[in-house]
């Protein structure tokens, strides 16, 4: 079974990257790897069928010993005048009645075998336990959350007991603070550590050093699901699932009214789009149904309806055309209405919402301040990144920036 989910695992994740493998050339080193694979599950059902065929092989001698045995015995009374020739037949016949439950026998042992296998599986994913642990505050404050970093570090492999030893931290000793209600813009290079400090804040990861305060308290001393119901995520990446256009917005929730669903789609800019759809809500989605800026204009839909106190916006912009964008941009100025927001882009024109700006370089903070402060002065990093991406703009003016 390990074979054949590996084969599955691995034809799904390249099925997917079709285009991509194709682009770069790759398709030859994809039927390598895939070949290899297939050896591997040829020889492991080599030996199944190898196991299987010494099985069969035993109860075939069992069944002929019986059956020569019986045989025998019949043979031998009936020489002996102790009994009759039917009762012999009858002997001879018992024995054979042994064939079928033989049979039978073995097929369920090898189904036996596949079931036991797959409860060995089941049992070490239901003991492996997640490094996550829940508090013992089952809920945060009301009212719009305030963030606190104090002195975070993380790398990821690594551990509280054995620091960070042999693994590069990706924040390092990172702080500042958000009041309830403000919305701040992170920007930086790509591997930077923007993505990674949003992960703690959500607690895909606990950080090995320092602390994170949400309205004042630890983020490890309360529970991931009342986190969860708190904080809102938006990515670049939106996962988009085989249902209906209402379960794919709503995560099959069905106490949410059509008529909230609408209203929410109707101030992202989607009506139009909508009123094309077959079956409204109905409408069955596919992953690729949907072209980039519908998926992450959905995402953001999903976002409303939660209606979080802290939105997180992870590059949620990076894949619109620039009219989708300003469609998002509009539909957020409702959205981050007495919500705490972080939001983190490349584009510099997706953080002219915010209040703040926050400059990661190299998992540290190379510049924090107000936004308005940092663009008017003519030392901040951030000023001399609105100068260039006005020169890029300049010269290209359907381009983006990577800060």
């Amino acid at each position: 079974m390990a074979s054949v989910a590996a084969n599955i695992g691995f034809l799904e994740e390249r099925l997917g990257g079709t285009e991509d493998i194709r682009t770069n050339g790759a398709t030859g080193y994809v039927l390598r790897q895939l070949t290899r694979l297939m050896q591997q599950r040829l020889l492991t059902q080599q030996h199944a069928e190898v196991v299987q065929g010494l099985i069969s092989l035993v109860r075939m001698i069992i069944y002929v010993a019986g059956l020569l045995t019986g045989l025998a015995f019949a043979a031998m009374l009936y020489r002996q005048g102790q009994i009759t020739i039917g009762t012999a037949y009858l002997i001879f016949s018992y024995v054979y009645l042994v064939w079928g439950p033989l049979r039978d026998l073995v097929y369920q042992f090898s189904d036996f075998q596949r079931a036991l296998t797959a409860l060995y599986r089941l049992a070490d994913l239901f003991a492996a336990k997640s490094a996550i642990t829940d508090g013992p505050h089952s809920a945060l404050p009301a009212g719009p959350l305030s963030v606190r970093f104090e002195h975070v570090s993380f790398a990821y492999g690594g551990s509280k007991d054995t620091a960070t030893e042999g693994n590069v931290p990706a924040l390092r000793d990172i702080s500042f603070q958000i009041a309830p209600g403000r919305t701040l813009g992170i920007l930086g290079q790509t591997g930077s550590g923007k993505s990674t400090l949003t992960r703690l804040l959500f607690r895909f990861y606990d950080p090995q050093h320092g602390q994170i305060f949400l309205n004042g308290v630890d983020s490890r001393e309360v529970t991931v699901q009342a986190l969860c119901a708190r904080v809102g995520l938006v990515t670049q990446d939106v996962q988009l699932f085989y249902a209906s256009l209402r379960d794919n917005i709503t995560f099959l929730d069905h106490t949410i009214a059509d008529a909230t669903i609408l209203a929410a789609i109707q101030d992202l800019g989607l009506g139009e789009w909508f009123a094309r759809l077959p079956d409204s809500l109905a409408t069955q989605l596919q992953a690729d149904s949907l072209s980039a800026g519908q998926a992450q204009l959905i995402a953001l839909t999903r976002a409303f309806l939660q209606k979080p106190e802290l939105l997180i916006l992870d590059e949620a912009s990076s894949r619109l055309d620039p009219h989708t964008e300003a469609l998002v941009q509009r539909a957020l100025t409702k959205l981050l209405q007495g919500c705490t927001a972080i939001i983190i882009a490349h584009r510099l024109q997706t953080v002219s919402l915010v209040d703040d700006i926050l400059v990661l370089a190299d998992g540290q903070i190379s510049e924090y301040g107000p936004r308005a402060q940092l663009a008017a002065s003519n030392t901040s990093r951030y000023a001399h990144l609105l100068e260039a991406d006005s020169l890029v703009r300049n010269d290209e003016p359907k381009g983006s920036l990577d800060t």
